[in-house]
């Protein structure tokens, strides 16, 4: 594709963010599409704060939150800013675009055919088949096809396993155990004991099953679905995991960079 090609990704999360870190420091012109409430949890990992605080910086470059196509032009301007524009993911693109990534991640949905959004369209993860949805999938699973482009087919299915870190899987992870409104004041960083309370949803107290330090947490006051991801503790206790674009992320960000670069009109990536 002749560049630089404007990029729209669907949510400003940790591998949405780095999606557009990538593809900005290659010189494309990446926008974020977040909802007004974002459920991100790992926030110093993503541009999602940009929502609630108009900036969001991560690992040198900048997420400004826009609320007019003016304004998206003048970020993309900028070599060290990404616009951000608050919108309901579901709907399609505000203005044309030539690739549309959607990075929501949502494992247990039916995707949307997402094929006539846009000249080039990347699902990420499960769900998604090339082709049917979209034009190309990207594997998102953990194991030596991470971030690989999928032309044809679908990306490998939704395990359902946590990838263990000091022997912890799912025991890193506080679900909503019902709708309601999620409320803490703990920070992320934090250092967290096992047992701990680290939130509440509506009355209902959130312990934490191991020690650590919290690496992700929901926004005090988010309403959630029963369910919802909404705490991740880092059984390392090391801070440097709770901030900056992670390995796998960073995977996932090259093979789309790859798939644009390999797309034309008449050859699917």
């Amino acid at each position: 594709m002749k560049l630089p090609a404007l990029v729209l990704i669907k949510s400003a999360n940790d591998i949405g963010s780095a999606v557009a870190h990538r593809l900005k420091r290659e010189g494309l012109r990446p926008i974020l599409v977040e909802s007004a409430n974002p459920g991100v949890i790992r926030r110093l990992m993503a541009f999602a704060p940009a929502v609630h605080e108009g900036l969001a910086q991560l690992e040198g470059l900048q997420a400004v939150r826009c609320e007019t196509e003016d304004a998206v032009n003048a970020c993309w301007e900028r070599p060290l800013e990404i616009p951000l524009w608050v919108a309901d993911l579901d709907a399609p693109p505000p203005f044309p675009v030539d690739v549309l990534v959607d990075a929501r991640m949502r494992k247990r949905h039916t995707a949307p055919n997402q094929l006539s959004l846009a000249p080039l369209v990347i699902g990420l993860g499960p769900g998604f088949e090339a082709g049917v949805h979209v034009h190309a999938v990207i594997e998102t699973n953990w194991g030596p096809n991470l971030g690989r482009v999928i032309a044809r087919g679908q990306s490998e299915a939704y395990t359902g396993k946590h990838r263990t870190v000091r022997g912890f899987g799912a025991q890193r992870y506080i679900y909503a155990p019902e709708a309601g409104t999620f409320r803490t004041e703990q920070e992320i960083l934090a250092p967290v004991s096992l047992g701990q309370v680290v939130g509440y949803i509506n009355d209902l107290p959130l312990h934490a099953e191991i020690g650590g330090v919290l690496r992700g947490l929901a926004y005090s006051g988010l309403k959630v679905a029963k369910g919802a991801k909404v705490v991740e503790v880092d059984p390392t206790a090391d801070p440097a995991n709770a901030q900056g674009m992670g390995e796998r992320p960073v995977r996932i960000a090259q093979g789309v960079l790859e798939a644009i670069l390999g797309w034309t009109p008449h050859t699917k990536p």
